[in-house]
């Protein structure tokens, strides 16, 4: 799809939005526009480079990353595991 073309696809989708969603649509369009201004992924393909992530956790010693991990957990099954449904 030429650029000129997906422009336009955009323009006509965005007409068909209400007013209500275009406050939603510009605030994830901030998102994107921050989001590549600081560099994090590419917009164009639609892929974070991974390798800005590798070696995060490799300063942390053994019992640190531990820790997280087991946080991580906690924090996970609180959220999801643990909460009680009202059917």
């Amino acid at each position: 799809m030429s650029e000129a073309v997906l422009y336009q696809s955009v323009l006509q989708k965005l007409g068909q939005l209400s007013p209500q969603k275009l406050v939603e649509l510009d605030a994830f369009l901030a998102f994107l526009v921050q989001k590549q201004n600081k560099g994090i992924g590419s917009i164009a393909n639609g892929t974070a480079p991974l390798d800005q992530y590798f070696g995060a956790w490799e300063d942390w010693d053994d019992d640190e990353f531990q820790s997280f991990l087991k946080h991580t957990t906690e924090v996970r099954n609180d959220l999801f595991f643990m909460r009680e449904v009202d059917l």
